[in-house]
């Protein structure tokens, strides 16, 4: 499989990219929002792209997303949460349908992250936050004996949930 990796501090996935190169994946690491969408509309077609939901950069071209996703957290009481990472997701989700690119999130902060998801976000067509486990990974569960696999599973949830029409 063909995996791009978008995280600011990609040294912390070292050896879980390492394990996944071993078993003949081909692995790009991209650090920013920017240098993960030119690979993205470079056509580089990836079985899945594993972003940190958290990343915490403001990217302008990133201005629309990032403000959809403030104004929810907003009003959550959650303005503080980084959130750069989803802005990426939410314009994948948006051109679903045209890019056919699956993607999931990994995150060092499950425990903010879970249980703040909205029901009403435009991702994943709602549902409750357990719905979407398969694509939300917290980043101490990922390990070399089994990245491979929950991979694989947040890849197949797309499958299963007809989420790319």
């Amino acid at each position: 499989m063909k995996f791009l990796i978008v995280d600011d501090i990609p040294e912390s996935l070292k050896p879980l990219t390492s394990t996944l190169r071993g078993r003949d994946h081909k692995i790009t690491v991209a650090r920013d929002l920017s240098v993960a969408w030119r690979y993205i509309e470079q056509k580089k077609q990836f079985d899945l792209i594993v972003i940190d939901i958290a990343l915490d950069r403001y990217v302008e071209a990133f201005a629309e997303e990032q403000s959809i996703i403030r104004n929810g957290l907003t009003t959550r009481g959650h303005e503080d949460l980084p959130m750069s990472g989803q802005a990426l997701g939410l314009r994948l989700w948006h051109q679903r349908n045209k890019l056919q690119q699956r993607y999931c999130y990994t995150t060092n902060h499950m425990y903010l992250w879970l249980p703040n998801l909205d029901p009403a976000d435009p991702e994943f067509s709602g549902g409750e936050a357990a719905d979407h486990a398969a694509v939300i990974m917290d980043k101490s569960s990922l390990w070399q004996n089994n990245v491979e696999d929950k991979f694989t599973a947040a890849r197949n949830e797309w499958d299963t949930q007809k989420w790319l029409g």
